[in-house]
């Protein structure tokens, strides 16, 4: 064992992860003494580490002994985690197999909790790829346990039974700070809008996105109708406020984001998470001014940012007097997150309809798009950005996309 080895088996993290994993492969009762024996630790912390398995819902114990729980079906049977597993079962499924598959090889990985991001964890472990697993998802990590190739984290919190996963501002602050190669963001809704849709008063965070336009045109030296001409604007929303910091630090950190959900998703509604602006000029190196040129030699080369760890933080501070008043949008202090992302670290994979064809509220959410100049750029921006996958995870042949264009 190495001394980070060691170092990292005495945080209350790894010894939790490390008693999971024993009592699940056990199959039964362990004895207390043996365990911490195996684990060379004492019987005062091991107890201090068991109540805080209890609490989760993880293990179970009596005199002398500890048990993992029988499973996840069994711990969440009759809770809205639980039924929201059995909706659209095939179609999360697919997603699945798609998404496992891109993250082959992918290293570190971090999920949210849900569902599909539950229905991806299961296929990792099937496929018996070696990943590094960042997650708040409970039922997750029980699964996961029996699988040799998958290493879990899971993030620090307050548990919820009903959504079977840590929550509130520790679960944020567990991922902060970390580069994963890959991240798995299960939002309520997702929609495509159009440049005038997400820059509007009435769409949260609107005026926060056009500061992020108005900010990448003066960095690039262009105007910004150049940027919304080549750029795509993806809005995620969330249902559960408990959530949401999870979420939206997870898309920050992650250097490849996938945005999971199914066609109903695309009709859902929920609050606001994010702004996604996918820019190929986000890719692209600007223009230098006179004053940079001539300090070329002693200075980095000015390229804007690429990994969604540069997210545009805008605060939005209204003034409360305005609130007063009766302003419908008033929302004083709020902190609107906007990502800048280069559109070939994102893949919203969602799902084939009911008729397994592709949803037509996503061909009418980017037929919108046909109006604007340069729309054989934004459809492009979307055709690398957009995955529809039939329920055995196949992808749909893209050429549909940009044969909106012609329709």
């Amino acid at each position: 064992m190495t001394g980070r080895d060691a170092q990292d088996r005495q945080t209350p993290k790894h010894r939790r992860m490390e008693i999971l994993e024993t009592a699940i492969q056990s199959g039964g009762r362990l004895k207390t003494r043996d365990l911490a024996a195996r684990l060379d630790v004492g019987l005062n912390l091991l107890a201090h580490d068991l109540n805080a398995l209890v609490e989760l819902g993880l293990v179970e114990r009596g005199h002398g002994w500890v048990a993992a729980r029988r499973g996840a079906d069994d711990l969440f049977a009759g809770t809205e985690f639980a039924s929201r597993q059995k909706r659209q079962a095939e179609k999360k499924q697919g997603i699945a197999e798609y998404i496992a598959g891109e993250l082959e090889s992918a290293g570190d990985v971090v999920l949210d909790a849900g569902s599909t991001a539950l229905a991806v964890a299961e296929r990792l472990g099937q496929r018996g790829q070696p990943i590094d697993l960042f997650t708040s998802n409970v039922a997750a990590v029980m699964r996961l346990a029996a699988y040799r190739s998958v290493t879990c984290h899971l993030a620090a919190g307050r548990y919820s039974h009903s959504h079977a996963a840590t929550t509130g501002a520790e679960a944020a602050s567990s991922i902060e700070g970390r580069r994963f190669a890959a991240g798995v963001l299960t939002p309520r809704a997702v929609s495509v809008a159009a440049p005038e849709v997400a820059q509007s008063e009435a769409i949260f965070p609107g005026p926060a996105t056009r500061a992020a336009i108005e900010a990448l045109a003066r960095r690039c030296g262009v105007a910004p109708a150049e940027v919304e001409g080549r750029s795509l604007f993806l809005c995620a929303y969330s249902s559960d406020a408990t959530q949401a910091g999870y979420k939206a630090t997870l898309a920050k950190n992650a250097s490849r984001l996938f945005i999971a959900a199914h066609d109903e998703k695309l009709f859902g509604e929920g609050a606001p998470l994010l702004t996604l602006i996918l820019s190929n000029l986000v890719a692209e190196k600007p223009a230098l001014r006179p004053d940079e040129a001539a300090q070329r030699a002693s200075r980095q080369p000015v390229i804007l940012p690429v990994r969604s760890r540069s997210a545009v933080r805008v605060r939005r501070s209204l003034d409360r007097g305005a609130n007063a008043a009766g302003d419908p949008g008033g929302l004083p202090g709020v902190d609107a997150p906007i990502d800048l992302r280069d559109p070939e670290s994102v893949r919203v994979v969602t799902s084939t309809d009911d008729d397994d064809r592709v949803p037509q509220e996503l061909e009418r959410q980017l037929r919108a798009l046909v109006a604007h100049p340069g729309s054989e750029a934004l459809l492009e921006v979307a055709r690398s950005a957009i995955v529809v996958v039939s329920r055995d995870g196949t992808p749909v042949d893209p050429s549909w996309i940009t044969g909106l264009r012609g329709a």
